[in-house]
């Protein structure tokens, strides 16, 4: 008899905000600090009885997505290549997810990382109002 694998374990949520695309929730899911990386994800859910969009990256507005703490941002890393260290953007400069009523997506970017004595920070997206306070934990 197959056995099936058990489902995975639901995903802690940090902070949840409304976004300004209709149906659709932000929960901000994680927040790690390693070697100088800050890692963030972002699980856009559609709340809504009918199918969502929800547009990510449009003109390439990568610059729109930043960290802060202690009066500093901080941007979206590059690779060596100038490639965003995030999802990456079509032709058009544009990211969409199309969600069916209960689907959701998750987007993740890679940040530098604040000084270790920072432990929490503001997280600005076009999509919802800032996720404030939001916990870093090292590893």
């Amino acid at each position: 008899m197959a056995q099936t694998a058990p489902a995975p374990a639901p995903v802690a949520t940090l902070a949840t905000e409304d976004t300004n695309q209709p149906g659709i929730a932000a929960d901000f899911t994680e927040c790690k600090r390693k070697e100088g990386v800050l890692s963030v994800k972002i699980r856009f859910r559609n709340v809504s009885s009918a199918p969502a969009a929800v547009t990510l990256i449009n003109a390439r507005n990568y610059e729109a997505y930043y960290v802060t703490a202690a009066n500093k941002k901080y941007f979206i890393l590059k690779d060596s290549e100038g490639v965003y260290l995030t999802p990456r953007a079509d032709g058009f400069g544009s990211l969409s997810a199309q969600l069916a009523p209960g689907d959701q997506y998750t987007w993740w970017a890679k940040f530098p990382a604040p000084p270790p004595d920072i432990k929490k920070v503001t997280f600005m997206t076009p999509l919802a109002p800032p996720f404030e306070d939001i916990p870093i934990t090292d590893q």
